[in-house]
């Protein structure tokens, strides 16, 4: 199935990601040496870089918090479109929350606080919205699609 965002463009590559926490590295990895758009300038891989930590936290979050049929694979598909790189995650998970894009942790104040105070997790889409110029979500049927367009090198300096 390719991913329901027409605007976008079309789908260059597909990586299939086993099922399991163990099988996310390598499968961002092979995600990101199918993008050559995203190939670093020596010295210069802050997109690749940002892209890198955003399939991660998504991936991972996929497979800790939506009850993922573990039959099927996920998939990560990726393109090029009009606003550059992009990458969509497919999962056959429950729906994503849609609180997940009104919640902004970014939104409380953590200045001053002790480490140790400091909440232990939900830090990973705040650290998805940071690295990505676009996310958007939909469902189709049974199947979730998270699009992740790659930020220009431009908007991380």
């Amino acid at each position: 199935m390719s991913p329901p965002f027409a605007e976008i463009g079309e789908c260059l590559a597909c990586v299939a990601l086993e099922p399991h926490l163990e099988a996310v590295a390598p499968a961002v990895e092979r995600a990101l040496r199918v993008c050559p758009s995203l190939s670093p300038a020596p010295g210069d891989d802050a997109v690749q870089e940002a892209m890198r930590l955003a399939l991660t936290e998504a991936l991972n979050n996929v497979l800790e918090h939506s009850g993922h049929d573990p039959s099927v694979p996920v998939r990560i598909h990726h393109g090029l479109g009009s606003d550059g790189p992009w990458f969509c995650v497919e999962d056959r998970g429950v729906p994503l929350p849609s609180s997940v894009f009104e919640e902004r942790q970014a939104d409380h104040d953590y200045a001053g606080m002790e480490l140790d105070a400091l909440p232990e997790g939900g830090w990973g889409w705040m650290l998805i919205r940071a690295s990505v110029a676009r996310l958007d979500y939909c469902r189709d049927g049974a199947t979730n699609f998270l699009l992740l367009v790659a930020p220009t090198a431009c908007a991380l300096a």
